[in-house]
């Protein structure tokens, strides 16, 4: 027997926000790297009826070593960027943003944006280790090229799910206000 379509969630539509502004920081990291680059943002699930949302927000960009097929950030990288951190916002402040650094993202320059054997291999660590750490929130890997592709793999443990390929919605200016001025003042 063959399936008539592929599978689906019903009850449980996830999507991806981001601001504008992240959107542009992200293309703008894409388009400056000339080979490979990674960067992590801090991820929020919201939840609402039938949608649950992961909101990237906050860019953050650790020393790393780039190839035309590769990054890597060593730990004294890791310990080097904790330690500016700290510098810039306090030690609570800067455990609370690797606490919540849960979107890996990384660029494939020119190439398609399908993760490599490597980039599953890093994923699937970075959910162990948030488990390990009795981190119960969602986990998050980003691929990016310069011919605005994406691939994306996301997984909630709250959930219980491993989403691949959500949709990526780019917040939009609230202009309400304006909209009431020119009912008023528009004459």
């Amino acid at each position: 027997m063959k399936s008539i379509g592929k599978l689906r969630i019903i009850n449980k539509q996830p999507y991806l926000l981001l601001s504008h502004y992240d959107m542009c920081a992200i293309q703008h990291i894409v388009d400056l790297a000339p080979q490979e680059a990674q960067w992590w943002h801090r991820v929020e699930r919201i939840e609402e009826d039938e949608v649950v949302a992961y909101r990237l927000y906050e860019m953050y960009i650790p020393e790393q070593y780039c190839s035309g097929a590769e990054v890597e950030s060593d730990p004294m990288m890791m310990v080097n960027f904790y330690k500016t951190l700290k510098e810039e916002h306090g030690q609570e402040k800067a455990n609370e943003i690797l606490q919540t650094m849960q979107a890996w993202c990384h660029s494939h320059h020119n190439m398609a944006p399908n993760p490599s054997g490597q980039d599953i291999k890093q994923f699937k660590e970075q959910c162990e280790n948030a488990l390990e750490q009795g981190n119960n929130d969602p986990q998050i890997m980003l691929i990016f090229n310069k011919r605005n592709e994406y691939y994306c793999r996301i997984w909630d443990p709250e959930v219980g799910l491993v989403f691949e390929n959500v949709e990526m919605i780019v917040g939009n200016y609230d202009f309400s206000w304006i909209d009431e001025k020119a009912k008023t003042n528009f004459k």
